[in-house]
């Protein structure tokens, strides 16, 4: 074979060499594309009692709201302070019981204003419970100072459960508090009781003059033509109704707040909060076709979790879970996390395997970019492995 056919014959095998790499298909190529991070667990803090709420002040520092003990724990890069930030009174009959110190809510202007918001069941006779409330401590020096009940009051399950408790400042600046139907369905219907609500109050404890719902107030008796008409009209506090028993709300990138609710022997669901909608319970459990109630985002059908905290990813270690809703579920401690395709369409519920089942009772973002979660007795983070 003289060099020119060698050469020609070369040719050749190049071109054909080149047409297969033209038509080689996609999933035959390498993928050099880097593998999204995967998720890992670790202890941050342990030796809690029931860390129910989790609230930061900042990157380095955590308030954790031990339930029955009625104390408010600070901890700093992991390390847990022996003196509490501050204790609040709390019942704690024999028993199981859903009273107690329930939720944590850090001022959205802080440290402007250095106040943190405590809710927490009021003792009372025989260990029992006396109604509910809401205090704002000052922070000062690492320490809950000046107590100031904001809002008194609030009703209680005489008998046990469903409480509610669950703080959070809305992008509005006001703050968002669940009550559970206090072991009264009835009551979750009745437009003026607060069992069974979402309500919403100003920073101060005030009631906000754009709230959705008026409480109308009838005049005496009169003998003239204008005896039936009403009284000016004043607000309620009352958000949305018809709750059974909420234990974790959200609030997402876009502003929207997402409700986590414990059905009673099914369906728990997710709700979205839309101003002064009506939710149902305990007419209708999980989805229906009754246009009177909005209906859940997703419920779990014969499934009990029991979900509990919940919160929106917004860091960036694991960006394949940016905008995504976790919560925990008190019945298996996993966690899970939702995905949507929109605001009111959930498009995939699965569980975090990394965290185990040690998702009990909170979740929160953390000032630092990492999911925090609490178990019975224990702080973790989820982090980039």
């Amino acid at each position: 074979m003289n060099r020119l056919t060698l050469a020609v014959v070369i040719g050749c095998i190049l071109l054909l060499l080149a047409a297969r790499c033209g038509r080689e298909r996609p999933e035959e190529r390498a993928d050099t594309r880097e593998a999204p991070p995967r998720p890992a667990a670790e202890r941050v803090v342990g030796g809690l009692r029931e860390p129910v709420a989790l609230a930061f002040l900042s990157p380095t520092v955590l308030l954790v709201a031990e339930r029955r003990a009625g104390r408010i724990r600070w901890v700093e890069h992991g390390a847990l302070r022996d003196e509490p930030f501050a204790t609040l009174p709390v019942p704690n009959p024999a028993g199981y019981h859903e009273y107690g110190l329930l939720g944590l809510a850090v001022d959205p202007r802080y440290p402007d204003r250095p106040y943190v918001y405590a809710f927490h069941t009021v003792p009372g006779r025989g260990g029992g419970a006396d109604g509910q409330r809401i205090v704002r401590f000052t922070v000062q020096d690492g320490k809950g100072t000046a107590p100031a009940t904001i809002v008194d009051g609030l009703p209680v399950g005489t008998r046990c459960c469903h409480n509610g408790g669950r703080l959070l400042f809305g992008a509005d600046g006001m703050l968002y508090v669940t009550l559970g139907d206090t072991q009264r369905p009835e009551l979750a219907q009745d437009y003026g009781a607060l069992p069974g609500k979402v309500l919403r109050y100003t920073p101060d404890g005030g009631v906000p003059p754009d709230n959705p719902l008026e409480e109308q107030r009838v005049a005496p008796a009169r003998t003239d033509a204008q005896a039936q008409q009403t009284m000016p009209s004043r607000r309620t506090p009352v958000y949305t109704i018809g709750h059974r028993n909420p234990f974790g709300i959200a609030m997402s990138p876009a502003g929207d707040l997402y409700l986590t609710e414990n059905g009673p022997d099914h369906d728990d669901e997710i709700n979205r909060l839309v101003a002064g909608d009506n939710y149902g319970w305990p007419v209708v459990m999980g989805r229906s076709s009754d246009a009177h109630f909005r209906n859940p985002l997703w419920a779990s059908g014969r499934a009990i979790i029991a979900p509990t905290g919940a919160a929106f990813y917004t860091g960036d270690a694991l960006p394949a879970y940016h905008g995504n809703l976790f919560f925990a579920s008190y019945t298996d401690g996993r966690l899970r996390r939702v995905v949507f395709d929109d605001r009111d369409h959930i498009s995939d519920i699965g569980v975090v395997p990394a965290a185990g089942d040690n998702a009990r009772l909170d979740v929160a973002m953390g000032l630092d970019g990492h999911l925090y979660y609490s178990s019975l007795d224990a702080v973790y983070r989820l982090r980039a492995e």
